[in-house]
């Protein structure tokens, strides 16, 4: 939300937006998510079978990057959707996140887009938890779905954001230095529906087609996963207990 709030930034095109910052903002962005992988495994949250799953689940879902977007509409959304549902919303958030990372270096993606395509990927997944909590569970594929549609949109209007302030064009439209916040959104408004909601829209049809069709057996398998994951431990009990007092 930074350009609604700055007050004089250098216009010097979306070429050179971020040149600078962008790769700090990747490394502490990477630190912070090895950070959060070694809470969670510290306080209980995950082991190492969920360590290996968040790998795995990451290489495949950089991979179903590879078929390229279609007006806008990619592959990669459905798993962070479903595992964020199945597994939580840190889970979500570090798959999406580690995911975007990993298929920027296998389609050769690296550039200062992409620790902001990480973190929102990642708040995709970890929207899918919060989703679950919600709905307490009830009427999944239903709820996915719309969130599926919701989080299309929302992915581009958050990514939009990282190159909209170093765009040169018409001031109705553009980022303007000084201008207020109320101002700055109208004119990002404009832009964003001039741009890029035909594009995000077709995005958010194919999620819930997708999600609709294959979601129920694939969140079915990634249940069934986590329910095996989950080990209870308690005191142990003597069988034959209840015969002899009786």
């Amino acid at each position: 939300l930074y350009p609604f709030f700055l007050h004089d930034l250098s216009q010097n095109g979306e070429r050179l937006s971020h040149v600078s910052d962008a790769p700090i903002v990747f490394s502490i962005f990477g630190v912070l998510l090895v950070a959060i992988a070694v809470a969670d495994v510290r306080g209980g949250r995950m082991d190492a079978k969920h360590v290996a799953l968040l790998g795995v689940l990451s290489g495949v879902n950089a991979v179903l990057r590879l078929p390229g977007a279609l007006a806008g509409a990619s592959l990669m959304f459905i798993l962070p959707i479903l595992c964020g549902y199945a597994f939580g919303p840190r889970f979500g958030f570090l798959l999406g996140a580690s995911s975007m990372a990993a298929s920027g270096a296998i389609t050769g993606g690296i550039g200062p887009w992409l620790p902001f395509q990480m973190w929102a990927l990642g708040w995709v997944g970890g929207g899918a938890g919060i989703v679950k909590t919600l709905t307490r569970g009830k009427i999944p594929l239903v709820a996915l779905a719309l969130y599926g549609w919701v989080a299309g949109i929302a992915f581009g209007v958050i990514i939009n954001l990282w190159f909209w302030p170093f765009l040169r064009g018409a001031s109705d439209v553009s980022w303007t230095p000084g201008a207020p916040a109320g101002t700055a959104a109208v004119h990002y408004w404009r832009f964003y529906a001039l741009t890029s909601l035909a594009w995000d829209s077709a995005r958010a049809l194919v999620n819930v087609i997708l999600l609709l069709s294959i979601g129920r057996p694939l969140l079915r398998v990634l249940i069934r996963f986590g329910d095996r994951f989950t080990v209870s431990w308690a005191p142990p009990t003597d069988p034959l207990g209840s015969s002899m007092d009786a």
